[in-house]
C-alpha cells in the first residue's frame, strides 16, 4: 500500500511539474512575441477569422481578419504580414520569409470599417518559405493603424494567429 501511495505521489508530482513547464514555455513565447510588437495592440481591435479547409494548400495560406473596433483601421497591401517560428534554444521568434510578392493598388491603404458587414473583413495570401524544414507551428501577425478623420494615426493595431503549416 505504501508503494502504491508513493507511486501515485510521484506521478502527481511529475504531472504538476510538466504542467508548469508548459505554462512557463507558453509564457516565455508570449513575452518574446510581445517584445516584437510592444507598441502595437494585438488581438483587440482586429482578430483573425478561423481558417476554412480550403484556405491552406501545400504552397500558400489565406488568412482572413476582421476589424472589431469602433474605429476604421488602415492596412498596407500586404497587411503588414509577418511569419514567425519560435526557437526555444534562443527563446526567440525567428522571422520566416514570405515568398509572396504583393502588387500595390492605386490607394496606399485598404481601410476596414467598424461594421458587421463585408467592409469590416479583409483577406491576404502568403507563402512561407521554410529553410531547414517546416516548423511544427508558425505564428502569423498582421499590423495596421487606426484611421481617424481620413488620416492615419500612430496607433498600431494588429492580430496574430498560430497555425500548423
Amino acid at each position: 500500500m505504501k508503494n502504491a501511495f508513493a507511486l501515485l505521489l510521484c506521478y502527481l508530482s511529475l504531472l504538476i511539474t510538466s504542467c508548469n513547464n508548459i505554462t512557463l514555455g507558453d509564457s516565455s513565447k508570449m513575452k518574446a512575441f510581445e517584445s516584437i510588437y510592444s507598441n502595437c495592440s494585438m488581438n483587440s481591435e482586429v482578430v483573425f477569422v478561423p481558417l476554412r479547409p480550403n484556405d491552406k494548400t501545400e504552397d500558400f495560406i489565406i488568412v482572413s481578419y476582421q476589424n472589431v473596433s469602433k474605429s476604421e483601421v488602415a492596412f498596407l497591401e500586404d497587411s503588414g504580414l509577418k511569419i514567425y517560428a519560435f526557437d526555444p534554444g534562443k527563446n526567440a521568434w525567428i522571422e520566416i520569409k514570405n515568398a509572396t510578392h504583393y502588387s500595390m493598388s492605386p490607394k496606399a491603404y485598404k481601410v476596414l470599417y467598424p461594421t458587421d458587414d463585408l467592409s469590416s473583413y479583409n483577406s491576404t495570401i502568403f507563402s512561407p518559405e521554410f529553410s531547414g524544414g517546416k516548423p511544427k507551428e508558425i505564428r502569423v501577425a498582421i499590423t495596421g493603424y487606426l484611421y481617424k478623420d481620413g488620416a492615419l494615426t500612430d496607433d498600431c493595431v494588429g492580430a496574430f494567429i498560430d497555425l500548423k503549416p
